[in-house]
């Protein structure tokens, strides 16, 4: 995720710079190239610094974007008041995620919290630059590509929404003006780069997708309206970070360090790493956390990866599991030498995979490593002797492939499992007839976990036999 937004803001700033050589921005390319060099080099240094002040693995990456972001609000320097604005407000971004955060995760986006603050220090404010019309085209490319990848159509229409009906209430869009302010919303606002790169921060949203429309239309509609705070006045900015604030009240946000303890080989190529965390962790089957391993010469994925948490909450250890492909990421390469012992940080538990305690006729559909909240969950119920009427589908390329089934065994024996394995190499599938085999089939509910394709493929063909009763997993980087 870190890496596609990264890139897409340094798109965006190629663009502008492409724009100021023709003369189509206020700013000249080398005033642009100037403040990319002074807001880059204060924010990395000063995160870099602070983090080994307060002794935790910091991210480049996301140092890099929170520079980026600053970079597109606040007015590229002339004069050496503007310069030291934009130092100031780097050094805020850096300090907030130390000074303003709880168990050790930051409350607040970093370049909006800046912006709220640095003119409470007597500097200039930020101006949204990058709301300029001959941006508006990388801009929405930019958009669409990240919406897209990381699936938060449903986040930014919130937002938008929530957007249209604060300027309704405040009657500041009318039936009368509807057909030309709607354009200029979208045109001389920054609702796109704001709806795209900054509300979607994970770390200060919602851990809950029940949550984030709420979070959307809320920082939408006091985006829209006018209002004070003493003597800080409504703002794009402004009203992310009070959605920033709903986000920390309603979500369980910790970091978390966790020692290996052990590491087995659980398939072909599939290792399982068990960890004791300090504190203790607490999660929902079929939950995922975000998983961070400082490492040399990182790999586009960068050092921050989200994995499904394999476990069961029933269990002492946290586990991880995953295959290791040839070549295999620098992410997993590294992870795949960790000796016993060694401490590695996670965060951000998250995800709705997570079947009701009281939800019987269940049908899970796993493909490969998908299997691993199927883990998580059919553990939670062997634990706890809740015996359900549940079939798992479990499909993978060969018959090494397959991983924990003594544990579905198991399963079957004590809690009515039904298990039926498709190796792919073999011509094995799962069809409608598949389907069709389960009795009353219309009337269970289903989990599908894996390659994002073939999540999709399972998909369209339950929704052809008229099943809409559909939960698929999703994280960012899956």
């Amino acid at each position: 995720m870190y890496k596609a937004v990264l890139y897409s803001l340094i798109f965006l700033f190629a663009s502008s710079l492409v724009a100021s050589v023709f003369d189509y921005t206020y700013f000249k390319p080398i005033t642009l190239l100037l403040s990319l060099a002074t807001i880059t080099s204060v924010t990395v240094a000063s995160n870099f610094l602070l983090s080994k002040l307060y002794k935790v693995i910091p991210n480049p990456e996301s140092a890099l974007i929170t520079s980026l972001i600053l970079l597109f609000l606040f007015s590229p320097p002339t004069t050496s008041t503007e310069y030291f604005t934009l130092i100031i407000a780097g050094i805020i971004a850096s300090s907030s995620k130390y000074l303003f955060n709880f168990n050790m995760v930051h409350i607040f986006n970093p370049a909006a919290i800046a912006a709220v603050i640095t003119p409470l220090l007597g500097f200039d404010g930020a101006i949204w630059w990058v709301a300029t019309p001959v941006l508006i085209p990388s801009t929405l490319i930019v958009a669409l590509y990240l919406i897209r990848k990381l699936r938060r159509f449903e986040l930014a229409l919130s937002y938008f929404g929530g957007l249209i009906l604060g300027l309704i209430i405040s009657k500041q869009l009318t039936q009368n003006n509807f057909s030309t302010f709607l354009p200029e919303i979208l045109i001389s606002w920054p609702t796109i780069f704001f709806a795209s790169i900054m509300l979607i921060e994970p770390l200060t949203m919602p851990n809950k997708n029940k949550l984030l429309n709420l979070f959307g239309i809320l920082v939408g509609f006091l985006g829209a309206n006018q209002y004070h705070l003493g003597p800080v006045f409504s703002s794009p900015e402004l009203s992310l970070v009070i959605g920033n604030i709903f986000a920390f009240v309603l979500s369980n946000k910790k970091r978390y360090f966790l020692q290996l303890i052990n590491k087995e080989l659980v398939a072909d190529n599939t290792y399982q790493f068990s960890f004791r965390s300090t504190p203790p962790v607490s999660f929902n089957p079929g939950q995922y956390l975000e998983w961070s391993l400082s490492h040399h010469n990182p790999d586009i994925r960068g050092i921050r990866r989200y994995f499904t948490i394999s476990s069961s909450p029933t269990e002492k250890e946290i586990k991880l599991t995953f295959k290791l492909f040839s070549p295999p990421s620098s992410f997993k390469n590294e992870f795949s030498k960790l000796k016993v012992g060694y401490k590695i940080q996670a965060s951000h538990i998250a995800g709705d995979f997570t079947p009701q305690v009281s939800a019987d006729n269940l049908v899970f559909i796993a493909g490969g490593i998908g299997i691993t909240p199927f883990r998580s969950i059919i553990r939670y119920y062997l634990d706890k002797n809740f015996k359900k009427n549940i079939y798992l589908l479990y499909a993978s390329t060969n018959e090494g492939d397959f991983a924990f089934k003594e544990l579905f065994q198991q399963a079957s024996k004590q809690i009515g499992l039904q298990t039926n394995y498709f190796v792919s190499s073999k011509g094995q599938k799962i069809t409608t007839d598949t389907i069709r085999e389960i009795k009353n089939y219309q009337n269970y509910t289903y989990f599908i976990s894996g390659p994002d394709a073939m999540v999709k493929h399972y998909k369209s063909i339950l929704r052809s036999l008229g099943i809409h009763k559909i939960k698929t997993d999703y994280f960012p980087g899956f």
